[in-house]
């Protein structure tokens, strides 16, 4: 599993917050231009940046299409919450901006996969994210986990400041609801606070960073995971007809092979910063690599795996030249390479990073099934005022 730091189920309103942040790059965030010698997969090529942004040929009156209801309407009730007709606008809106970004879509009622039309396909994504959010504030409740002063004063101050730069609260809830149909104050308040309320719910169970699992709790969780952790000494390949890189392997293996002290680790080091030429690598990972199937070349990976912990390889060629792999116990709390190689190519930042360890890895991915355990829990109810909505004329599609 490779994970986030908020599970993904949640980012929605997490990019609320972003949104006016104003996110830009820090400047250790950018690729290097030549990354170090080791055996990490290369990433894939990065997606076409104009993908998924073909104009469309509709307009859709957002304000004639809000005003189909009063914002206080009563559309479902999840559980003991209610969701008005203001916060399904929000979701609706949203799924609809997605759809359309993607082609264009002449009837709501055209069916796009078995029984499902368009206006299906927004209403249950719609709803989904509804039950997501509710479910966010049931887990809350459960464990009485509620938002700090800190948390309430720094969204309150972000709000304001932010207001202010656009000339006023009025200016900036009308970029609001130009931008994601928010409209209203209350109603971002609600959607921004659901990923701060979420990450204290997370804290509550499993501490800010996974702490409070154990080392049996992670090892059951990833077990199927396929984590492994090793060391290994690189000769790297020459363009030489003779390659030396091979004999100094044969070298180095016999050395290793005819040790006979008490503390092989310590001597398998002591080659390994003398002798490797994964000396960029062996920087960032001074105690091994920890890693999954795909975050390395097929051949160390399957060879590592054939080895029991404390053992070491014979020699194992790669195009990046001859190894001698030495596996590891897993370390629960040394991060895994793919996020390092996530900040290398500026996907993530560095603290972020640092926060991606083993531990907290897997307290994400075991809260991320508490959440939809609490999602199942929900009952939703549709109202009358739900169910009478003729999704089709609210928000029809106009040709320009």
């Amino acid at each position: 599993m490779k994970l986030k730091k908020i599970p993904a189920m949640i980012m929605c309103a997490i990019m609320l917050i972003t949104v006016f942040a104003g996110c830009k790059k820090e400047d250790g965030d950018a690729p290097p231009e030549e990354a170090p010698p080791s055996v990490l997969e290369p990433f894939p090529d990065e997606p076409d940046e104009n993908a998924g942004t073909e104009a469309h040929s509709h307009d859709i009156d957002y304000d004639a299409a809000f005003a189909a209801f009063a914002p206080d309407t009563i559309m479902m009730v999840i559980g003991d919450y209610n969701v008005t007709w203001d916060e399904l606008f929000f979701y609706l809106r949203g799924n609809i901006n997605g759809i359309l970004q993607y082609g264009e879509i002449h009837d709501w009622n055209g069916i796009v996969y078995e029984d499902y039309s368009y206006a299906d396909l927004v209403l249950n994504y719609a709803g989904e994210t509804a039950v997501t959010y509710k479910a966010v504030e049931y887990g809350a409740a459960m464990y009485g986990a509620t938002l700090g002063a800190d948390v309430i004063n720094k969204m309150n101050e972000e709000f304001e400041s932010t207001a202010e730069m656009l000339g006023g609260e009025e200016a900036f809830l009308d970029m609001l609801w130009e931008m994601d149909g928010i409209s209203s104050r209350g109603l971002y308040e609600y959607l921004v606070k659901i990923g701060p309320l979420a990450n204290a719910i997370f804290n509550v169970i499993y501490g800010e960073n996974g702490e409070l699992l154990a080392d049996e709790e992670v090892a059951l969780y990833t077990v199927h995971d396929g984590y492994l952790m090793a060391k290994h000494i690189l000769r790297m390949k020459t363009d030489e007809e003779e390659d030396p890189a091979l004999a100094d392997a044969e070298e180095i293996l016999e050395r290793l092979e005819s040790y006979d002290g008490d503390d092989f680790a310590s001597f398998f080091d002591e080659l390994m910063w003398e002798l490797s030429e994964d000396s960029g690598a062996l920087e960032l990972f001074p105690n091994g690599y920890l890693f999954q199937y795909g975050d390395m070349v097929p051949e160390f990976y399957d060879a590592c795996g054939a080895l029991e912990i404390g053992a070491f390889s014979s020699i194992v060629e790669t195009t990046y030249g001859y190894h001698i792999i030495y596996r590891l116990p897993i370390d629960f709390d040394d991060i895994p390479i793919y996020y390092f190689q996530q900040l290398m190519y500026g996907e993530i930042s560095q603290e972020e990073c640092e926060s991606m360890k083993l531990r907290n890895i897997a307290a994400l991915g075991m809260f991320d099934t508490e959440l939809y355990g609490w999602m199942d829990d929900l009952v939703i109810e549709y109202t009358s005022a739900y169910e009478s909505m003729d999704f089709s004329k609210i928000f029809d599609l106009g040709e320009n």
